[in-house]
């Protein structure tokens, strides 16, 4: 299967590092469970993605290490790994990429698996895992939305049934899990 896999605050605490940034230079003291929405960032502060543009700031991004050991067992299962991410194009950008992929193991997931796009329904695959609502899409695929505080007012309701919410990787890992042995049985 081909399961693609956003970067940022699904596999990686993205938002915890900028908003930690975000508070020192506004002398703010915002929590990660204040964000509400996928907007609220861009509502509360000027300059958002400043922080983005210091590798300092990538140094400071951690990979759940539950999900490196998900994602590498996946891939040594045979499914089509991509990691994928928004990001806008700038200098940090290959860094950021680099930062990610040191924490695989290089023979299982590297350069070859990483997308970056700007419309992530443009990539098709099996099971889609995104911390943003907005990247999960009615195609057919499973669609974990990986639990967040701005996607919690999201419900699994009659016209999203596709869309499974998981709030941790070990939960995830499990689920892909039952989807493949469900479908290879059909």
């Amino acid at each position: 299967m081909k399961i693609l896999i956003d970067i940022d605050d699904t596999i990686s605490n993205f938002c915890e590092v900028l908003l930690r940034w975000l508070n020192l230079i506004n002398n703010t003291n915002y929590k990660k469970e204040d964000i509400d929405n996928w907007g609220w960032l861009r509502q509360k502060f000027i300059n958002t993605w400043f922080p983005t543009e210091f590798e300092e700031f990538w140094d400071e991004i951690k990979i759940d290490k539950d999900a490196i050991e998900c994602i590498e067992n996946l891939s040594k299962q045979g499914h089509e790994i991509y990691l994928i991410t928004a990001s806008f194009p700038n200098d940090m950008l290959g860094y950021k990429i680099r930062k990610t992929l040191s924490n695989f193991n290089q023979d299982l997931i590297n350069e070859k698996n990483v997308i970056v796009c700007y419309n992530k329904g443009l990539i098709k695959g099996d099971i889609r895992i995104d911390d943003g609502i907005h990247n999960l899409y009615n195609d057919g695929a499973l669609n974990i939305l990986y639990s967040q505080p701005w996607n919690q007012n999201f419900e699994n309701k009659i016209e999203n049934p596709e869309i499974i919410r998981k709030n941790n990787w070990k939960s995830v890992a499990n689920l892909i899990e039952a989807y493949c042995m469900v479908v290879n049985n059909k």
